[in-house]
């Protein structure tokens, strides 16, 4: 069902997508990273994370041959993660299949919860112009959401 929706979130990031060391963003609130602290307004990073999380973890990242079948088939769908708190079972999904650390997966995780929470009604069915258009309007929204993460921009 989430497998679109999942697809084009993984592909929004490009496999290799983060920000800036700056801190939070400011704006919306209410997400959670894996053990952080809710919400994302002001400069305090996202759910603890330094920034950083995936530097260096990039020769992980750029061994995985699919990063959008992954997080769907095996995180979102084989992990049932779209009935879970989104960020953390990504992470820990991550981590267990590619052996990517958690803070990293939780960027990841992020941007697909990031997705999921603004397309889900539209995304009924994953394979619809509806759904595909919702993703398209809220990628680089979402984005934004995952670029403090890891530090360094989505290329």
């Amino acid at each position: 069902m989430f497998r679109s929706l999942v697809y084009v979130a993984s592909l929004s990031i490009a496999l290799l997508g983060c920000g800036d060391s700056s801190g939070g963003m400011a704006g919306g609130g209410g997400m959670s990273g894996a053990g952080g602290t809710a919400g994302m307004a002001g400069g305090g990073g996202m759910g603890g994370l330094a920034g950083d999380a995936c530097l260096d973890d990039l020769g992980i990242l750029a061994g995985i041959e699919d990063l959008n079948t992954l997080v769907t088939e095996q995180c979102v769908i084989g992990q049932n993660c779209a009935f879970m708190e989104i960020v953390p079972c990504v992470a820990e999904c991550l981590e267990e299949e590619v052996g990517l650390p958690q803070d990293c997966g939780v960027c990841i995780g992020l941007v697909t919860d990031c997705i999921l929470r603004a397309c889900l009604s539209d995304c009924v069915d994953p394979d619809s112009t509806t759904c595909d258009d919702c993703v398209a309007a809220v990628s680089d929204e979402c984005n934004e959401v995952f670029e403090p993460c890891a530090g360094f921009p989505v290329p």
